[in-house]
């Protein structure tokens, strides 16, 4: 799996290239219509990253579950913000993991606990560099 987190400023028209061994692409495919395009590039400009942001909130061994991280890291109050998918991705490439925990949610569900792995630390150090 790619260790891709962060997008580029630029890079339209398909071009590639790579950070700290990371292969990073547009926010966008080149099907996609010119507003799409122009949003990508928007988008792109606004740094850190979501998993970024999420990922450093979970740094120091602190667990949350995936809307309490959300909530600390002000993501859950951007309009039209998927914070979860992101989430999704960082355990997907193995920076968070569930602990075996589990706490209510603000809907009364119950919601794993995730903490930073031992890789999700070692990609932090990278951008820190």
């Amino acid at each position: 799996m790619s260790d891709q987190l962060f997008h580029p400023s630029v890079g339209l028209g398909g071009s590639r290239e790579t950070v700290n061994e990371a292969i990073i692409i547009p926010m966008f495919r080149t099907s996609d219509p010119i507003t799409s395009k122009k949003a990508g590039v928007s988008a792109a400009r606004r740094s850190p990253s979501q998993q970024i942001i999420l990922l450093r909130a979970f740094a120091g061994g602190r667990g949350f579950t995936d809307e309490e991280a959300g909530e600390v890291t002000g993501l859950a109050k951007k309009p039209r913000c998927c914070y979860w998918k992101r989430l999704s991705e960082l355990r997907a490439k193995g920076y968070i993991a569930p602990t075996g925990d589990s706490a209510r949610s603000s809907a009364g569900e119950l919601q794993r606990i995730c903490k930073i792995t031992p890789a999700g630390e070692a990609f932090l150090r990278t951008l820190n560099n």
